[in-house]
């Protein structure tokens, strides 16, 4: 049985994102970056992929309310940047990407609300699935964090996420508007316009942190942009050739990748990414189970549904 090349590319999309942010909690933790600079490194870099958007698209046709729309996004997805950097400062990278797929509940409650879908049963419970698995999350850091690190670190942690999940929807919500009447290329290139203007007035502010920095932390977060713009190219070649609902699974591996690598990186033998902080792993494995079994039934149904 010969399996499809969008199968491997969806999955390949899921292995670059959770390298990503692999990549994210390594720079943070290994140059001491204030979650501020980091931003501000991201996104003005975010240049690069706008430049050769250019090359081959012009965003500049649309007209002046998608241009808004998508400005719009691109500061949402500002804020979540800000947020998910916080947190990672604060926790492990496996946790942060656990709690970050509350994303498709908030974009479920916003499909229905906005833009009038329908969803069956399976979609709902889904979305208790993810619920329960997200406060595994939270409980397998405390139940096994005593005299490791405060509870509070670990409640905060799970806030941000919570906040950066919601702007994270919010973005997601007024791209899927702006898509109707636009382009991919035309959507990211205006939400990468908003996401380097605000890192520029955030370098400005944090120039003396910023000027003193090595090479080494500006080439990665290179690395990381190269790697998101290969990642979009990857998602949307699997999406143009294969179906959304099982795309979309294929892609909800991403977690998995995570907690399967920086458990190996923060081994003794590696020691590229900080040690865990006292996970307890048997509630970690019952929390991934929950999450993505709740990612299997929402998005299942999307695919039944032809969404």
């Amino acid at each position: 049985m010969i399996i499809p090349l969008w199968v491997w590319l969806a999955l390949i999309t899921s292995l670059i994102f959770g390298a990503v942010n692999i990549l994210d909690k390594t720079i943070l933790w290994r140059f001491q970056l204030s979650p501020w600079v980091y931003f501000a490194l991201d996104g003005f870099i975010g240049i690069i992929p706008m430049l050769l958007i250019l090359l081959g698209d012009n965003p500049f046709l649309l007209r002046p309310e998608w241009i808004i729309l998508g400005l719009c996004s691109g500061v949402a997805l500002a804020g979540f940047n800000l947020l998910y950097f916080f947190a990672l400062e604060l926790s492990d990278v496996s946790i942060i990407v656990l709690l970050l797929q509350t994303t498709p509940v908030f974009a479920t409650i916003w499909g229905v609300i906005f833009l009038h879908e329908y969803y069956t049963r399976i979609v709902y419970f889904g979305m208790i699935s993810v619920l329960v698995g997200i406060s595994l999350t939270v409980l397998s850091q405390s139940s096994s964090n005593k005299g490791k690190q405060p509870f509070s670190k670990i409640i905060t942690a799970a806030a941000l996420m919570a906040a950066a999940t919601f702007l994270l929807s919010i973005s997601d919500l007024l791209s899927a508007i702006t898509l109707k009447y636009s382009t991919i290329l035309a959507v990211y290139f205006w939400q990468r316009v908003s996401l380097v203007l605000l890192s520029f007035f955030v370098i400005l502010i944090m120039w003396a942190k910023i000027k003193i920095l090595s090479y080494q932390p500006i080439v990665l977060t290179s690395l990381v942009e190269i790697l998101l713009a290969v990642g979009l190219f990857t998602l949307t070649s699997a999406l143009a050739q294969g179906p959304l609902g099982i795309v979309s699974l294929l892609t909800s591996m991403q977690p998995v990748w995570v907690v399967i690598i920086s458990l190996v990186l923060s081994s003794s033998k590696f020691k590229i990414l900080p040690k865990d902080q006292g996970l307890s792993k048997s509630i970690l494995f019952f929390a991934i189970v929950f999450i993505f079994s709740g990612l299997v039934l929402m998005k299942m149904d999307w695919n039944l549904l032809g969404k």
